[in-house]
């Protein structure tokens, strides 16, 4: 039971088909599963064409359980912001905002996975999403490096095709409980930077370096590094940490924006953003989060940046075993939840 249809991706020299096929089939129940095998799968004929493009693509929309969506794959997605990281193929399922409602969540759970066309076998990765409104994208999934892709020695990418797809394993739609979450964004927001110069890399404590406390908007933070993550020892970890009883203070859920840069340097000038030569231009990631009132947490990267990457001196961030790393927090507001 199921359909096919196809669409073509415009390239310069021509048009290259892409393949869409849906399948449902039939499996063993299961009161936390879905009665059948709900799997949409997509071949891509043209995989040099795609990368040529230099930016991901998108399905046209296809239906599974009365649910309209679409299926995104970027074969030259990073899984850090840093240029210098590998690049991989990845994918992310999206629902059509004409299937959405305020009225209510869907609530899923499906495995988005790519397939070895010589063996049979699937390379997944398998993600919980609840779709709204507000949120009609999956996160984003790194599923396969693109030189592992490549390799002739698998069946991954087969005479310059490739299949990928989504099974959906779990299905609910929710009625929403009807809250309302109002933001509370002063005029004039409180914010502040520090930065800390570590003078020699090598001796920091481990697992865990604290810098000295810094004092932004009236609270008081440390910077937490691991100099190997306690999650991947391949990359450094970095997070802003609150002090125990700054974290009493604040707000629970107050809106907080962090940027984290490491700087480069180079010949002794510590490189900015003012800088024409883009070669020069700080490691920069930033992320934005509701703070909670739990004492001493820590918000962050436990894989900011590769390790290789930060010590490799053509890059300008360890010199002679020194680096600066800077903070620059901004505190917007707070957001209330009112039940209706």
């Amino acid at each position: 039971m199921g359909s096919s249809y196809s669409c073509y991706v415009a390239e310069s020299k021509g048009t290259k088909k892409i393949n869409h096929q849906i399948e449902a089939q039939k499996e063993d129940s299961d009161e936390n599963k879905l009665p059948m095998k709900h799997t949409f799968i997509w071949k891509i004929d043209g995989f040099k064409s795609l990368l040529k493009l230099g930016e991901g693509c998108t399905t046209s929309s296809f239906n599974m359980l009365g649910i309209t969506w679409t299926l995104s794959v970027n074969p030259t997605d990073r899984k850090s912001r840093c240029k210098l990281s590998k690049k991989h193929l990845s994918l992310h399922l999206g629902a059509n905002p004409s299937s959405l409602s305020p009225n209510f969540v869907l609530e899923t759970k499906f495995k988005l996975f790519i397939h070895d066309q010589k063996d049979g076998k699937h390379i997944e990765r398998e993600v919980s999403h609840t779709y709204m409104t507000t949120s009609r994208n999956s996160r984003v999934s790194c599923m396969i490096l693109l030189e592992t892709l490549k390799s002739p020695s698998l069946g991954f990418l087969v005479n310059d095709s490739i299949a990928v797809g989504v099974e959906l394993i779990e299905f609910k739609k929710v009625p929403c409980n009807g809250v309302e979450r109002t933001s509370f964004i002063p005029k004039n927001k409180s914010s502040g930077s520090f930065s800390w110069y570590i003078e020699d890399f090598s001796q920091l404590s481990r697992p865990i370096a604290l810098s000295k406390p810094f004092e932004i908007a009236g609270y008081t933070w440390k910077l937490r590094l691991e100099p190997e993550s306690m999650l991947n020892k391949n990359y450094v970890g970095l997070y802003l940490k609150i002090e125990n009883k700054s974290a009493s203070q604040l707000p629970s859920g107050v809106m907080v924006q962090a940027v984290f840069s490491i700087k480069r340097q180079s010949q002794g000038i510590t490189a900015d953003n003012s800088l024409s030569n883009k070669s020069l231009y700080p490691y920069q990631d930033k992320f934005r989060c509701n703070f909670t009132d739990q004492n001493g947490a820590c918000w962050g990267y436990s894989r900011f940046i590769r390790l290789e990457d930060f010590k490799n001196p053509s890059n300008g961030y360890l010199i002679k075993g020194t680096c600066t790393i800077e903070a620059s927090v901004c505190i917007f507001g707070s957001e209330n939840d009112r039940s209706n």
